[in-house]
């Protein structure tokens, strides 16, 4: 019985490998587990190389769609490429731009660039800086430059949004400014119809894709590129005084009248663009009353502020001053500050904490912050060759050093420098010679 027992044990684990081996090659499909009738019905069963690739979603895409798509990742990796980081304030930079939106707009290596706070080269055009104007800063978003004789404008990550007409002596565009949501754009056309001109130039703006948002109305001058925003549609050429209107059409002369519109001033650091109140008005300078009038700039109608001396006489943001006393642009006094006079030959805007810059000459130059009861808030520093302020903070060459003070007269901080050339102070940076330091 024993041995008839070992027998059947065996036997049955013989069958048991067997049936596992039977198994594990229909698992894995072994062609040697297959019987040749298996393995030719598993042969026909599989799809030809044809039948797989027709299986396989049809590319319709043309091959100059594929061109442009291919360019155009080209692009987008070339501009990635060109995102350098450039340390601001060692750059060897030919001209700087204050930042307007956290991005300023530079001359480098030849090239217009685009750079961020952080130096990051945002953007760069195609030609030399000498071929290309200052371009306008970034407002809402959006910025514009000239390569020669076409006009381009930009979104913050440098994509074209619009691009001027292709450039002909009889039939062109050009972008002069920015404000109020659009462009200003001056056009000029060539054109005689029925023996009546019918061509000239017209004045109107577009949106920042090239949209008409006004008319274009016919002017009987050439612009210049040199104009400037000034509040409500209204814009201003200072070259020859002109002011129109987008809204209306109105194009009038205040030359005669006004020697400029807005913050024409060296007393302090001033945004990229104009700060005028929503309600229409701006302050100007009167050159035949030797003073200061808030202009309607719908009507051109001035309302004068007569003055005793014109040296005292200063327009700085939306404040006027006259003979001392601080007006805002609806004509209310705001402060009087004559503890200083006659000595006072610069000043700035008042600050959130109430507090404004005064700087005054006797024999050498000295600065001070007052309040709105013309008390100082230190003594006065004496200042050095290259000096700025702004109505927080200012900067003071001090031998081969410039040193930054707030309002209080504490210092902030200071830096070597060897060079100090076109001092300018902001809310957080300054810009020495042609580069840029931030507060620490």
């Amino acid at each position: 019985m024993n041995k008839l027992h070992r027998l059947s044990a065996l036997l049955l684990a013989v069958v048991m490998i067997a049936s596992l081996a039977a198994c594990a090659g229909k698992k894995t499909g072994s062609a040697e587990e297959a019987t040749p009738a298996e393995a030719a019905a598993q042969v026909q069963s599989q799809p030809a190389d044809d039948s797989k690739t027709a299986s396989q979603p049809k590319d319709d895409k043309s091959e100059s769609q594929k061109a442009t798509e291919a360019k155009a990742q080209d692009d987008k990796s070339k501009k990635e490429s060109d995102r350098t980081i450039l340390d601001l304030s060692s750059a060897s930079f030919d001209y700087v731009n204050p930042f307007s939106e956290g991005l300023a707009w530079v001359i480098h290596e030849g090239q217009i660039k685009v750079v961020s706070k952080e130096g990051k080269v945002i953007f760069k055009t195609d030609s030399s800086s000498y071929e290309t104007d200052i371009p306008l800063p970034f407002q809402d978003g959006v910025s514009c430059y000239n390569s020669g004789k076409d006009f381009f404008i930009i979104d913050k990550d440098g994509n074209t949004l619009y691009q001027t007409k292709e450039y002909k002596e009889d039939d062109y565009e050009e972008i002069l400014a920015y404000g109020d949501g659009g462009f200003l754009v001056h056009r000029f056309s060539k054109g005689f119809k029925d023996g009546k001109k019918t061509g000239g130039h017209s004045l109107g703006m577009i949106d920042k894709n090239g949209k008409e948002i006004s008319e274009f109305y016919s002017v009987d001058f050439t612009p210049e590129r040199e104009w400037e925003h000034l509040c409500d549609g209204v814009f201003y050429e200072p070259l020859d005084g002109n002011v129109f209107d987008s809204k209306s059409g109105k194009c009038s002369s205040v030359k005669n009248d006004v020697n400029c519109i807005g913050n024409e001033t060296d007393s302090v650091s001033t945004t990229p663009h104009r700060i005028v109140a929503e309600n229409g008005k701006v302050w100007v300078e009167l050159s035949t009353l030797h003073g200061l009038g808030i202009m309607d700039v719908h009507t051109l109608e001035i309302q004068k502020f007569n003055c005793k001396d014109s040296y005292h006489t200063y327009i700085i943001d939306d404040i006027g001053v006259v003979d001392g006393v601080y007006y805002d642009l609806s004509g209310e006094k705001v402060a009087e500050i004559t503890a200083y006079l006659p000595n006072v030959i610069r000043r700035g805007n008042f600050s959130d904490s109430g507090v404004t810059p005064l700087v005054m000459n006797d024999g050498s130059s000295y600065i001070t912050y007052v309040d709105k009861d013309g008390k100082d808030q230190f003594d006065p520093m004496k200042l050095g060759v290259e000096s700025s302020f702004t109505k927080d903070h200012f900067a003071n060459s001090e031998g081969t050093q410039i040193a930054v003070y707030d309002n209080t007269g504490k210092e902030c901080f200071r830096i070597p420098l060897t060079e100090q050339t076109d001092l300018r102070l902001y809310d957080d940076y300054f810009i020495a010679g042609k580069n840029y330091y931030f507060f620490k």
